[in-house]
């Protein structure tokens, strides 16, 4: 057990962040692939828009949505509690796997990392569920619930 998130950040490292070789690589998907950037942007357009819109639904939440990433970086803060607990609930209750702040250095306390580049209609019933959890903590905490 002691060993497990010393294993954790090392997967997280060099799986599921962009690795400097696929770095090298993305230019040349870029430019050789051009129908299916055109086709795949206005998808992750749509999937954007309703990540931010379903987790708006909780008032206590801060999102400052980002550009040219198929991620979010929400600030959990007023949960206060740890981001691994908060990456944990959401494993055990929704069943999405997020990264927790923590692994991006002292000032992702308090966020956690959540892409939304996934089939439109389960990410739907993924963020209802992930809403769901994040809000009955929000309760457990005395913090306004889902608008």
């Amino acid at each position: 057990s002691d060993l497990m998130p010393r294993l954790e950040n090392v997967l997280s490292i060099v799986s599921l962040r962009a690795p400097a070789y696929a770095q090298h690589l993305l230019p040349i998907w870029l430019r050789d692939d051009h129908e299916w950037l055109a086709n795949l942007l206005p998808e992750f357009a749509a999937l954007r828009t309703m990540t931010i819109d379903r987790l708006r639904r909780l008032p206590w939440l801060k999102l400052e949505p980002q550009a040219g990433t198929a991620y979010v970086w929400p600030d959990v803060s007023a949960l206060k509690m740890k981001d691994l607990a908060v990456a944990q609930a959401l494993m055990k209750g929704a069943a999405v796997l997020v990264s927790p702040g923590y692994q991006f250095g002292v000032q992702g306390d308090g966020h956690f990392r959540l892409c939304y580049a996934r089939d439109e209609k389960e990410w739907a019933d993924a963020l209802d569920c992930m809403v769901d959890v994040l809000d009955a903590l929000a309760l457990d905490r005395g913090l306004e619930g889902k608008m």
